[in-house]
């Protein structure tokens, strides 16, 4: 009775010392003269807090009872039931529901001793950097509600033999509190709620004991997380703030388990650590959204008449891509290109959400609709020009998109396809497609430098000049003849650089496969015996379903793994990727002397046990000395495909320096009204004249006032609205650069004996918009096939007058 007295009356403490504290803010603002804005701002915002939290509070009571399997409650929202209410193939599982409440206090303790041992010195050194120091976790409780599964989906179909692959439908709405302190401040959250679809791949299996040699986990697309923030971070807990603080705790789950990253466990140490870590992307979804019609109209003016400003946000698996917005319009015109490669494909959902953009940096963006695509049927079906779709959530509107699956193929001559393919795409894309994939798996390295760093008791178990990593990365390549990958090996405490190593990407088209395996390198402003050891596979990027003559299994790389190598203790060294375009030769790293000149007609065919010798790294080498390499492949093959980059290298080097003239001669051009600088090039793929607007120099002033260009085409003689194309306007901008993408549909014959008109016109009044200058390109005079990039002089309206 005592406890229930000692409660209340702390109970009522607390609401004394809140009101206390009300009416001594109250008395403040009025005896020191403020403005009434503020009591009014801070009653405004404590009921939106307020009326905000009361709906959390209902969500987190309704997840609670889905997770506790409330039957009455979860009946009542249908769509919260489990996933196998849904879709006949996905079944209960209330038997591992059983084993997971009985795990789960040695869940509970397994996660605290992992925060606590590996997360955070990690969380204390990065919390320093912001002046947050003596970082440390007070408290770390999971509840005694574990989590729920909703449903199992076990794959039968398109899985291979050793491996098996399931989806999980998980469910946590539970009772946890983790409390931290940093900086004589404490913080925290509970009340964690978390939803979403987990993958599990059991592979490979073995024929001993434990069956299963390896398993990888992840989610397949951002689970939806909820919860409430303790101490300091309860400031963040409103509209907003909380969003923000969201938003990083849902980008650091996906940095670790939310495709295309994974949580590899090795089971066995019979098993090769590559065939679980290592992962190959089966292909590279690439999105074209080309436009958009009828959308909400969010902005407004007196008059009842109102626009929006569109951008769409594109959402696959943990990658996001953002286009730019197009103003005062319900009819965007985006032509707008991504693409990213996918480890998997089955289940992952594409989603496109549309938005109108606001200038001020209080208001939100207005929400114009939604569409979702799964992208399983996409790569079953290649393609999919998706014309005209309508928006959910929305009143109206509706999206024209078109998604191609590439596969990937071994087949060098594929390339020459898919460059001529991105070149059609250039109007499009503003940051460059991509025509193939490099996977490289970084193993260990070997007698590495000693740093002069002073050793420390609790990081000495972590340093050791022979590391090993087992990772695997993948990036997409635009260019192989003309990127460079570079790695850096880097002492993770003091920063300092312990050897490079540069290979020129294109090396791996001269080999078999395109691939190399576990092959040592010999590291650069290293020690003398450094070495790392790498496999590394390219795949070019194709629409064929097969890939090509020379596809592999999606798993061929993993494969090539020599048996043995258990995973290793983490270490304090660290290896750093990155592929760069290699314009021209590193400073430090001059470029490999050109391959030796084909043989004879009739060179000696090299043996079957012959060695193939991998990409030789790029090295300094005296200008006249030229190492001879060994043939990699059989000499017909390699004279094909040196004569098959000796072609393209001249191909690319022929099309950059055509398409990067941006300077003109003269700024003003010969009637000082400016230049304009177009593409113009007919597109067989879509049928279509693609006009591309790059930039305009040195346009004339409008008396005292700066113009507002914007770019306005006609295909003459048709004058028409329907026959119309404009770009953005720019405010206030004389020289502005456009990059924007014009299309007229038709056949090469009938556009070719037409005439482009071009004006430039100025946003600046709110009567007719005063022409600039304008420009006749006849059509007939150009090579539209091959393409054509030219500054074009502006000239007087009247000049054309007629």
């Amino acid at each position: 009775m005592s406890e229930g007295g000692s409660g209340g009356a702390s109970a009522l403490g607390i609401i004394f010392l809140r009101r206390t504290a009300a009416i001594l803010g109250i008395y403040a603002i009025g005896y020191l003269e403020l403005s009434p804005a503020w009591l009014l701002g801070g009653i405004i915002l404590s009921v939106m807090r307020e009326k905000w939290r009361r709906e959390k509070r209902n969500k987190r009571a309704l997840a609670r009872a889905i997770a506790l399997n409330s039957e009455q409650v979860t009946l009542a929202k249908l769509q919260d039931l489990p996933s196998w209410v849904h879709f006949p193939d996905v079944e209960r599982a209330e038997w591992l529901n059983k084993m997971l409440k009985q795990m789960w206090p040695y869940v509970g303790d397994y996660v605290k001793n992992l925060l606590k041992t590996q997360f955070e010195h990690s969380l204390a050194t990065t919390m320093s950097g912001y002046k947050l120091n003596n970082f440390k976790f007070e408290k770390i409780y999971l509840g005694d509600i574990a989590p729920r599964v909703g449903g199992v989906k076990v794959y039968s179909d398109n899985v291979q033999r050793s491996e098996i692959i399931m989806d999980v439908e998980i469910f946590y709405a539970g009772d946890s509190r983790i409390e931290c302190s940093f900086s004589r401040m404490s913080a925290g959250i509970k009340d964690f709620q978390l939803h979403g679809v987990m993958r599990i791949v059991y592979k490979p299996l073995i024929s001993t004991i434990p069956i299963i040699g390896g398993m990888q986990v992840f989610f397949l697309n951002n689970p939806d997380i909820e919860f409430n923030m303790l101490g300091v971070a309860d400031v963040l807990d409103m509209p907003g703030l909380s969003g923000i603080l969201r938003n990083v705790i849902v980008d650091t789950i996906a940095a670790m388990m939310v495709l295309p990253n994974k949580w590899p466990i090795v089971l066995s140490s019979e098993v090769p650590t590559k065939m679980v870590t290592a992962s190959q992307p089966k292909g590279v979804l690439r999105l074209r959204l080309i436009e958009g019609r009828d959308l909400m109209k969010k902005d407004r003016n007196i008059f009842g008449q109102g626009k929006s400003d569109p951008y769409a946000i594109i959402y696959i698996g943990a990658k996001q891509f953002k286009t730019k917005y197009i103003q005062d319009t319900v009819d965007p015109v985006w032509n707008y290109v991504c693409e990213t490669h996918l480890l998997e494909f089955d289940g992952i959902q594409l989603r496109l959400d549309l938005w109108d953009w606001d200038a001020s940096s209080l208001a939100k963006d207005d929400f114009l609709g939604r569409c979702g695509l799964d992208v399983a049927d996409i790569a079953k079906a290649g393609s999919q020009d998706v014309v005209m779709v309508p928006l959910e959530q929305a009143r109206t509107g509706r999206i024209h998109m078109k998604l191609d699956w590439l596969g990937l193929s071994t087949n060098a001559a594929d390339i020459k396809k898919q460059l001529n393919e991105i070149e059609d795409l250039s109007a499009f894309d503003h940051s460059g497609l991509h025509s193939a994939v490099l996977t490289v798996f970084v193993d260990s390295a070997k007698q590495l430098p000693v740093t002069a760093v002073t050793r420390r008791v609790t990081s000495c178990k972590y340093r050791t000049l022979d590391p090993v990593w087992e990772e695997g990365f993948s990036f997409l390549v635009k260019n192989p003849l003309t990127q460079t990958m570079t790695l850096e090996v880097e002492d993770q405490s003091s920063g300092k650089s312990l050897g490079m190593l540069q290979l020129e990407v294109k090396d791996l088209l001269r080999q078999p496969e395109l691939e190399v395996s576990e092959h040592p390198y010999k590291l650069h402003e290293s020690g003398r015996h450094s070495m790392v050891v790498l496999s590394i596979q390219l795949r070019v990027l194709t629409h064929d379903k097969g890939g090509g003559p020379g596809r592999r299994g999606p798993h061929s790389f993993c494969h090539a793994a020599a048996a043995g190598g258990a995973r290793a203790a983490p270490t304090a060294l660290k290896a750093e990727l990155r592929v760069a375009l290699a314009a021209e030769p590193s400073r430090e790293y001059p470029a490999s002397p050109p391959p030796p000149s084909p043989p004879p007609a009739s060179p000696p065919q090299p043996k079957a046990d012959e060695p193939v010798r991998p990409p030789s790294p790029v090295r300094p080498a005296p200008a006249a000395r030229k190492e001879s390499r060994p043939e990699p492949v059989p000499a017909q093959t390699r004279e094909a495909v040196e004569t098959l980059i000796q072609d393209l290298s001249a191909d690319t080097a022929q099309a950059e320096s055509g398409l990067r003239q941006r300077k003109p001669e003269n700024p003003a051009g010969a009637h000082r009204l400016g230049r304009i600088q177009l593409t113009l090039r007919f597109s067989d793929t879509r049928s279509a004249l693609v006009v591309v607007v790059h930039k305009i120099s040195s346009l004339p002033m409008q008396g005292d006032d700066i113009p507002d260009p914007y770019v306005k085409t006609y295909l003459l003689p048709d004058r028409s609205e329907d026959n119309k194309r404009k770009t953005q306007s720019f405010k206030d901008n004389r020289d502005p650069v456009y990059d924007e993408a014009l299309e007229y549909r038709g056949q090469l014959n009938e556009i070719r004996v037409r005439t482009l008109e071009v004006q430039v016109v100025s946003k600046k009044t709110f009567a007719r918009n005063p022409i600039l200058g304008m420009k006749h390109i006849d059509l007939s005079d150009l090579d539209l096939v091959a393409g054509s990039t030219q500054w074009f002089d502006l000239e007087p309206e009247e000049h054309f007058d007629s």
